[in-house]
């Protein structure tokens, strides 16, 4: 005997009591009151996912095996392409030079010789395509929001968590697919932080190029038109009206309208679009503190949970100055800074730690991390990737482009300090279980990262800094500028951990 089916429309009402079941079956009461900073925690705050976008011409941006091929030593830098060289020696840099005594001199850049010519580059990357993300709203995106949606959605299937399909009431009572977003439980208690050091930038570059592009052919046509009146040499009207046909093709080919989206893809709206996305109704911000932004906002996302304010917060961190709008700009900066490497060979000039360093190499690269509550986790069945011990953020009141080096070096200690009296844990124990991540840019010797570091290390640990094992990814792929790589290669993987115990970051 057949066996009776269900008419189409009452299938989806049978979603939408499921989904509304779900949905009341609320969390227990959660017990997250504001606390001092140095008192022992009311809970553990865990990283639970993680996303990593790194740059490579010869593979996918969001590769899989991205944190995989970093801890393999792949090279992910590369020689960028002479436009741009041609492009930043035409912007007439006058370059600070510095010398290995610390002192510098002015000089004016008229050969390509002495133009950047190593960055890390982004490869293939297509979020409509890899991510199901509608065109539409990429479109109306910024290419490094695009990157944290990538790397946030990746963070998110790590944790665990997934969007699910919603449902839209018609007005004839019939219930139709709508949006796929988190879980109506897990909506309010989810913020979003978007760390980026130059967002909107690609896209402001962009519409530039295309708006001086148009203006400067409609000035040359408008020059040709003019100077046909002017002769009356055969020759001299055939070429005129060559090259006036030449550039009507152009603007037909090319025309430039104002793009009636500008706003939303020039303004740092990565955490908003984001979080519309998903449907999160938590906290959401966008933090800049340049280089450490991801760090920044991890430990915001930190202050976040322990006060109560919600329970996970993904950290997306993007930037992309190396694409082909924003290098002739920003290299041109770097290099007037007199931060940047000229050299063409990697070997010879991504040397952190080095005796040789002499410049930094740009990069690229996008990540996502879910900073969740313990708990919070537990009650979806799974364990955090590490703990989150102790986080400080900081203000040296200092200049942009230069380090005080006592003042990290204090922050350092309070962020040791911390750990040890929230957790009993002594510095020196610690020391030879520990990596530390460094930022060092193999900016030179004098007053760079890598000084700085290995003093903050020397007099927080003592002795015992000399057993700490010291890493550093920008080796591999350049500068990322805001993105936290190092924070998502700090965490020890799954594959690496099968019992996926807590271990300290």
């Amino acid at each position: 005997m057949p066996q009776p089916s269900l008419p189409a429309d009452a299938l989806g009402q049978l979603a939408q009591v499921l989904q509304q079941a779900m949905s009341n079956a609320q969390p227990a009461t959660r017990n997250l009151q504001p606390s001092d900073r140095n008192d022992p925690p009311l809970g553990s705050v865990v990283i639970s996912g993680t996303g990593l976008g790194l740059p490579g011409p010869d593979k996918p941006l969001m590769d899989p095996d991205n944190a995989l091929r970093i801890l393999r030593g792949e090279q992910f830098i590369d020689l960028i392409p002479e436009r741009f060289r041609q492009r930043i020696l035409d912007k007439r840099i006058t370059r600070l030079v510095k010398s290995e005594d610390g002192t510098g001199s002015f000089q004016v850049i008229t050969d390509p010789a002495e133009v950047i010519k190593l960055a890390g580059r982004a490869g293939s990357f297509d979020l409509a395509e890899e991510y199901g993300v509608p065109a539409k709203l990429v479109e109306a995106l910024d290419i490094t929001t695009q990157y944290c949606f990538a790397a946030g959605l990746d963070a998110l299937r790590e944790a665990g968590i997934p969007l699910v399909q919603t449902w839209r009431k018609t007005t004839t009572g019939k219930f139709l697919p709508d949006r796929w977003l988190l879980p109506e439980a897990l909506r309010d208690e989810t913020g979003v932080i978007f760390a980026s050091a130059f967002p909107g930038g690609d896209r402001f570059a962009e519409e530039f190029t295309r708006y001086y592009t148009w203006e400067n052919r409609r000035m040359q046509l408008a020059m040709l038109e003019d100077l046909r009146g002017y002769t009356s040499d055969m020759q001299t009207l055939q070429e005129i009206n060559r090259r006036i046909g030449d550039l009507r093709e152009q603007m037909e080919r090319e025309p430039y309208n104002f793009d009636r989206r500008f706003i939303f893809r020039i303004l740092s709206m990565g955490h908003s679009q984001f979080a519309e996305y998903i449907g999160a109704r938590g906290p959401n911000a966008h933090v800049n503190a340049a280089c450490a932004s991801t760090a920044q906002g991890v430990a915001l996302a930190e202050d976040w949970i322990r006060n109560g304010r919600c329970r996970r917060v993904l950290v997306l961190g993007g930037d992309d100055v190396t694409s082909d709008h924003l290098m002739e700009w920003v290299g041109a900066g770097f290099l007037a800074l007199g931060a940047s490497a000229t050299d063409d060979r990697v070997d010879e000039a991504a040397l952190p730690f080095d005796r040789r360093r002499h410049g930094t190499i740009l990069g690229m690269g996008a990540c996502g991390l879910v900073v969740e509550s313990e708990d919070a986790v537990r009650e979806r069945g799974m364990r955090g990737i590490v703990e989150l011990l102790s986080s400080e953020t900081r203000n040296s009141a200092y200049h942009g482009s230069r380090l005080d080096t006592d003042h990290i070096s204090q922050v350092m200690e309070s962020l040791v300090a911390s750990a040890e009296r929230r957790f009993g844990v002594s510095r020196y124990a610690m020391a030879s279980q520990t990596v530390f991540m460094s930022h060092e840019t193999f900016t030179p010797a004098r007053g760079g990262s890598a000084s700085a570091e290995v003093i903050a290390l020397r007099n927080t640990f003592g002795d015992a800094a000399s057993d700490i094992v010291v890493a550093n990814t920008k080796g591999f792929t350049g500068h990322p500028l805001g993105v936290g790589i190092e924070d998502v290669i700090a965490m020890p993987d799954a594959d690496f951990h099968p019992a996926q115990e807590r271990l300290p970051a």
